[in-house]
């Protein structure tokens, strides 16, 4: 019997496990019903809250322009009264609310530290602190030019003319607004402007990610575990262990490589993402990969055991260690060691930097293919 013997056999035990087969349908499944059910609109709201503006106030006009040239994408302002930032604060429609002071143009041009709005949230809200800080930073750039004219002039930098002049070129080079976009974990920018979407691409690569991951270590179990029946020695005593061996890991993790390509092109469809073949060549690197790391471990005996014990955290691990919503890195430096150990990292990297991680990915696979055809001859 050769490989491809091997491989047949394996793709006959695998259609005779229902359960398997149902696992290989659960990824493209899963994304599809994300997809079907969750509102597109839900995903791109973004944050929204009211400002009151006193009547006859330039400067009140002159922030509220500067607050417009965000983009809406992530944050939304709108002009209304008091009672409605109230009613709508209240309802959770908005974030929060700013409330004008009746004489904000004198108070803003005060040099001393005075209340220049009021801002309407519940205690509940968690963001509105971001917006808070784009109603300031947009106060500190209409406050920008008088603060540095009122420097230059107490320390006798300027005086007369020269602080008009001090007051026109910082009016004429401060920023526009403050601008937020979004930014991924490994440090790139988000081009489409859609925050939630991304947030729900991350959540399906890591999902596939995740997924195969658990795949290989049960695969490693099972390789290890079938070598204690009957069927495999007489079968292994014309074909050879590891030929064996290698035909039941392929057979197994081809049909969830295709699956996962599936379930990574609905993903980019539903959430705004863009389907590359630099894609689907990073998940056939990981299939690789894993299959080859899943017939290295099933080449140790008794891994079972420990891969018993190991499973049921593997999941909460991956998701808590891996880079799919944030870089625990950044919060905890000493887990980044284990994060890049983590193999759903190395999807994630190619995912970002196809190239150079691709590589990575069909490189490790034969590494961890050579090592198990080694250890074949050093285990027993």
């Amino acid at each position: 019997m050769s490989f491809g013997s091997s491989l047949l056999l394996g793709f006959a035990r695998l259609r005779r496990k229902p359960l398997r087969l149902l696992g290989v349908l659960l990824m493209p499944l899963a994304v599809l019903i994300a997809g079907l059910f969750v509102p597109q609109d839900s995903l791109n709201t973004p944050l929204e809250a009211g400002i009151s503006l006193p009547e006859q106030s330039e400067q009140a006009q002159a922030l509220w322009q500067r607050l417009n040239t965000g983009d809406p994408a992530y944050v939304s302002f709108h002009l209304a009264d008091e009672e409605e930032i109230y009613e709508q604060v209240a309802a959770g429609k908005w974030v929060c609310g700013f409330i004008l002071r009746p004489d904000f143009d004198s108070l803003l041009s005060s040099a001393q530290s005075v209340v220049l709005a009021d801002v309407v949230q519940t205690q509940a809200e968690t963001m509105a602190p971001l917006l808070c800080e784009a109603f300031s930073a947009a106060v500190y750039h209409l406050r920008a030019p008088e603060l540095a004219a009122t420097y230059a002039a107490q320390n006798g930098l300027a005086d007369g003319a020269t602080l008009d002049a001090v007051r026109e070129t910082v009016a004429n080079g401060a920023p526009h607004a403050m601008q937020l976009r979004t930014v991924t974990v490994d440090g790139q920018a988000e081009q489409a402007a859609q925050p939630g979407a991304a947030t729900a691409r991350a959540a399906c690569q890591g999902f596939i990610a995740i997924f195969l991951f658990f795949a290989a270590l049960l695969l490693a179990s099972e390789l290890d575990g079938v070598r204690q029946e009957g069927w495999f020695s007489r079968t292994a005593a014309f074909t050879g262990r590891f030929p064996l061996q290698a035909g039941l890991a392929l057979a197994q993790m081809l049909p969830l490589a295709v699956a996962a390509g599936v379930a990574h092109a609905l993903g980019e469809h539903f959430f705004a993402g863009t389907l590359s073949l630099a894609d689907l060549s990073a998940l056939a690197g990981y299939g690789f990969c894993l299959s080859s790391f899943a017939l290295f471990l099933g080449q140790v005996p008794g891994i079972r055991q420990g891969l018993s014990a190991l499973l049921p955290f593997v999941p909460a691990v991956c998701l808590l260690l891996c880079p799919i919503f944030f870089d625990v890195a950044n919060f905890f430096a000493p887990a980044a060691l284990i994060s890049h150990l983590l193999p759903p990292t190395w999807l994630l990297d190619a995912f970002a930097h196809p190239l150079p991680d691709c590589l990575w990915l069909w490189g490790m696979g034969l590494a961890f293919a050579a090592a198990a055809m080694f250890s074949r001859r050093l285990i027993p």
